[in-house]
Order: C-alpha cells, then structure tokens, then sequence
C-alpha cells in the first residue's frame, strides 16, 4: 500500500478559515491523503514564524 500524502494547512484565522479547509477535507479520501489543519489566530508576520518553528522541530516524512 502507497504512502499517504500529508498536507499541513496553517491559516491566519482560528475559526472560519479551518472551517472552510475541514469542509473540503470531508471530500477527500481518508486513505489517500491525511489532512491536519492548524487555525492559528495570529497575523501574517507571526504565522510565517510560527510555520519556521514547526519545520525546524519536524521530521520530514
């Protein structure tokens, strides 16, 4: 069996961002890929280094 896709969706807003992205994650194939999204609630500036933080302490697949 292939590896599942991974995609990590980070957004600047913490409700109605993640909304939208969850809607569409209930039509994609749960075997195919794995959908994890981060609803943040921070400005622009502050989700890129929040986004620098997570590469640095996160294995690549």
């Amino acid at each position: 069996m292939a590896e599942r896709e991974r995609i990590l969706i980070v957004c600047e807003g913490a409700k109605t961002e993640p909304n939208y992205f969850r809607a569409i994650q209930e039509k994609l194939p749960p075997r195919v890929v794995e959908v994890e999204i981060a609803g943040e609630g921070h400005n622009t500036l502050r989700l890129v280094e929040t986004l620098n933080r997570f590469k640095l302490t996160t294995p690549a697949p």
